[in-house]
């Protein structure tokens, strides 16, 4: 990472902490998404995390309306596929896309005796892929079992935030 700025791999579930309020993380995940944008970083995602984040965004928002109202009216779906869409589209604006092949698949299912979750061990295969110095995960047991360095996102943010004051005053 000498002479360069660091780049980053998020998790779908970072991408979901950004966008749905309610969950924990959310805060922190704002913090480093929209530090990352202002700071001109690199920020690596891949098409498989785009289309969870597009499907878990819908669900959860269609449970709340659920547990609300009972049931979701046709215009309620409609305002939330707009809204999953506009998400989409803003992501992809502010990330890089790693592609994904079959070498990558192998990959993924070596790493089963490491991390038995199948779509964890694509996002390590996309980041790797990617080159990225650091891999973004709000998920406490992803992280431990990574053989990548992981960080949560507040801990990302003070990463890189501690980066930068020490190139500015180095």
């Amino acid at each position: 990472m000498t002479g360069r700025s660091p780049s980053i791999f998020v998790d779908t579930n970072v991408w979901l902490d950004y966008y749905l309020a309610e969950r924990p993380y959310h805060a922190s995940a704002c913090q480093l998404i929209d530090y990352v944008v202002a700071h001109g970083l690199v920020m690596y995602s891949c098409v498989p995390s785009l289309k969870d984040l597009y499907f878990l965004y819908q669900r959860q928002r269609k449970r709340e309306i659920r547990e609300a109202l009972g049931d979701v009216s046709p215009e309620q779906t409609e305002a939330i596929s707009s809204h999953a869409w506009q998400i989409i589209r803003e992501v992809r604006q502010i990330a890089t896309f790693v592609t994904l092949d079959a070498i990558d698949i192998d990959y993924a299912i070596g790493l089963q005796h490491i991390h038995n979750d199948f779509e964890d061990n694509l996002i390590l295969a996309a980041t790797r892929r990617a080159y990225a110095d650091f891999l973004v995960t709000n998920d406490v047991k992803f992280r431990n079992h990574s053989p990548i360095l992981a960080f949560d996102s507040t801990t990302m943010f003070t990463v890189l935030e501690a980066q930068r004051q020490t190139r500015a005053f180095g």
